[in-house]
């Protein structure tokens, strides 16, 4: 081997990669936390519920409104406006950001300006 001339170990470089994924899916978790926060108690159920975010699976609203014992229209209304809430945030485009690399399903791009899906459920 030449001077200079350095071999990398790839063990070493995929610990390093996966090492550097897991940190960047905890930093990910905090940026939805401390942006969650913003919102009221019921609002942070219903984005956790709509999206998973309790490591369990996306509910429909249907599904949402059943378990929170409130109307389904409500529970699309209220996405609607957490949407809106949460797209006001400075940090907007690091929630969207974060939300995908956890694998928390989409950013908001699918949804219109009044925070409203455009794939109706």
């Amino acid at each position: 081997m030449e001077n200079g001339d350095q071999t990398k170990d790839p063990m070493v470089s995929c610990e390093n990669e996966a090492a550097m994924k897991a940190l960047r899916k905890v930093d990910a978790k905090n940026i939805i936390a401390t942006a969650l926060k913003s919102l009221s108690p019921k609002e942070q159920e219903i984005f956790q519920l709509v999206h998973g975010l309790d490591g369990g699976c996306c509910y429909t609203y249907d599904e949402v409104a059943r378990i929170l014992d409130i109307g389904g229209g409500r529970v699309r209304c209220m996405h609607a406006d957490i949407i809106c809430i949460l797209r006001t945030l400075p940090e907007c485009q690091k929630i969207e950001e974060a939300m995908r690399l956890v694998g928390y399903g989409e950013g908001f791009e699918n949804y219109d300006e009044r925070g409203w899906h455009r794939w109706r459920r």
